[in-house]
């Protein structure tokens, strides 16, 4: 019965180990493609501000300045999320390009820019395109990580974190019953030193070699002639 209930418990555990080695893997997976989509984003934005450029509307420094203070701001706060697991970060990405987007907004009211100073073309109003885009990639991208971050620490407060292996944890036992002294064991190798340092100087092998060689010459030489 004792025997049925242990292979129960393993089983059990063996089981355990897999489901939140799972789980951990889904939220890798979660941090590596959002930290793309954060590499992205800037791309993309750097890709318009360019078109922009070229079309020589006067109103392309004001697009451009924005997006240079906004992006590298957000895909700080992007990879802060993913690899540091920092929930402020999720927060601050999605937030900065909403900021950024009213920005604009309310600034391709106040401007009439032109290409080449001839044709109309709004280009605060067309740099909104890539930032509304961002703006929903990061907001989805914010709730993703903010469930993968919780999920992440229950995970490490569980045992066998981050491996989930049942050899691995059984090793980190054996390691932790090599560190266990016994107190007997404490005591033994006390009195051990005790005597050690209580005990005279003992000569050396050589020593008594070399006394040895004087000795017997000395027989020796006090030997009669035969």
């Amino acid at each position: 019965m004792k025997t049925n209930t242990i292979k129960q418990n393993e089983q059990a555990l063996v089981h355990e180990f897999a489901e939140n080695f799972k789980s951990l893997q889904r939220c890798e997976t979660i941090y590596n493609k959002i930290s793309w989509l954060y590499i992205a984003m800037p791309l993309m934005n750097l890709f318009f501000g360019i078109v922009i450029m070229v079309s020589a509307s006067y109103d392309a420094l004001f697009v451009m300045i924005m997006q240079m203070l906004i992006y590298p701001f957000v895909g700080y706060h992007g990879w802060m999320s993913c690899y540091k697991k920092n929930d402020f970060s999720a927060m601050s990405a999605p937030t900065a390009i909403a900021i950024n987007c009213i920005v604009l907004l309310v600034g391709s009211f106040l401007v009439e820019g032109k290409i080449f100073g001839r044709v109309p073309f709004n280009s605060v109003l067309f740099a909104l395109i890539p930032n509304v885009i961002s703006l929903a990639a990061s907001g989805f991208s914010c709730v993703l990580t903010l469930r993968a971050n919780a999920k992440y620490r229950w995970l490490e407060q569980q045992v066998g974190f981050p491996y989930f292996n049942e050899r691995n944890e059984e090793h980190k036992m054996d390691m932790r019953q090599f560190d266990i002294i016994d107190p007997y064991q404490v005591e033994i190798n006390r009195l051990k030193k005790t005597a050690r340092e209580d005990m005279p100087d003992m000569e050396s092998p050589s020593q008594s070699t070399e006394l040895e060689q004087k000795v017997f010459h000395a027989d020796s030489g006090n030997m009669p002639d035969l």
